[in-house]
């Protein structure tokens, strides 16, 4: 049954609303007793959640019954319901779009705020399936101050990227942990990685961007901030391919590593 409810649930209903519904198609018809007993919910929730399905047009009370009995659409109106519900919600898409954008049509800059190792994670998969196949350009930072949890988000971000041809170019320093995350990925995955001596170049935060985003990660904090702004992201790569101009003769990270083990 789990399975068959997380299947309908995208069709409007919640969890316990499905368990109902599809007890309610088992049983034909039934009392708030039986449909608990069938669906597992106890007694008085499946009173509210009957009670809720009726109102939603998803279930009905059976008439002339001296108990109060209930009975579920079809599944082919269940369906019908749920395709009105779209067609009703595409239609306000001209709306909400006008909401999003601004008076010029561009997308309206958004800052979402991430904190903790849980919130770091979301923030280093945020967009990552448009990703793919892509490139995030960078300045990245040094790992000396991330935690242990920290430092391993990264060498899983790095082994996803890996995985799905997502191409990373840009700036980084010397350090320990450099040599691990290469191990693990391989030396070619950095191929278009600088390295950059920790004298002239030795940050604790990093900043990359792509597609229409930039991302702020404060490694010692446990914090990423992104900027959701087309105009944002534009204007850092082009301060970035200016870094990247006068620096074309630095070693990538590749190269130095084939170097350091000969």
């Amino acid at each position: 049954m789990d399975e068959l409810i997380n299947k309908i649930s995208p069709l409007g209903l919640t969890e316990k609303e499905a368990r109902v519904y599809i007890a309610l198609l088992q049983l034909g018809n039934g009392s708030a007793y039986g449909v608990a007993m069938k669906s597992g919910l106890k007694k008085p929730t499946a009173y509210v959640i009957l009670d809720e399905l009726v109102e939603k047009g998803l279930a009905y009370y059976i008439p002339r019954e001296k108990r109060k009995r209930y009975a579920a659409i079809s599944p082919e109106e269940l369906m019908q319901k749920a395709e009105a519900r779209f067609v009703a919600a595409r239609e306000t898409l001209p709306e909400l779009l006008s909401l999003y954008k601004d008076n010029t049509g561009q997308q309206k800059a958004r800052t979402l705020y991430f904190d903790g190792v849980g919130g770091m994670r979301q923030a280093l998969e945020y967009r990552e399936k448009e990703l793919r196949g892509k490139e995030i350009i960078g300045f990245f930072a040094s790992a000396s101050q991330a935690s242990p949890e920290v430092l391993q988000l990264f060498f899983e971000w790095n082994a996803h990227h890996k995985k799905y041809g997502t191409k990373l170019r840009g700036f980084t320093t010397t350090d320990e942990s450099l040599e691990g995350i290469i191990k693990d990925n391989g030396p070619e995955h950095y191929s278009n990685l600088k390295v950059l001596p920790r004298e002239a170049y030795a940050p604790t935060v990093s900043i990359d961007s792509a597609l229409d985003f930039v991302r702020i990660d404060l490694l010692g904090a446990s914090q990423i901030v992104i900027i959701e702004s087309l105009d944002f992201a534009q204007s850092f790569r082009q301060i970035f391919e200016l870094a990247w101009r006068n620096f074309s003769d630095a070693k990538t990270v590749a190269e130095a590593y084939f170097e350091s083990k000969k």
